[in-house]
């Protein structure tokens, strides 16, 4: 599993951003509550599990 910070206002031309892989499920659950919990207010983004196959949206590069 792995962790991805996703815009928090669901924008489409901001691109989504790696925080960690190669995680348990268990384990990426802790991570992205954490990281909400500590920085959700500050950066705009919002972290979310993810399987590891998932690909990162590239934001406005996929929009031209």
């Amino acid at each position: 599993m792995k962790v991805v910070l996703v815009d928090n206002l669901n924008r489409e031309y901001i691109e989504d951003k790696p925080y960690k892989e190669n995680l348990s499920p268990d384990m990426a659950e802790i991570e992205a509550s954490e990281w909400n919990r500590k920085h959700f207010s500050e950066f705009g983004y919002y972290a979310m599990v993810k399987d590891d196959d998932y690909k990162l949206w590239g934001g406005m590069s996929e929009l031209v």
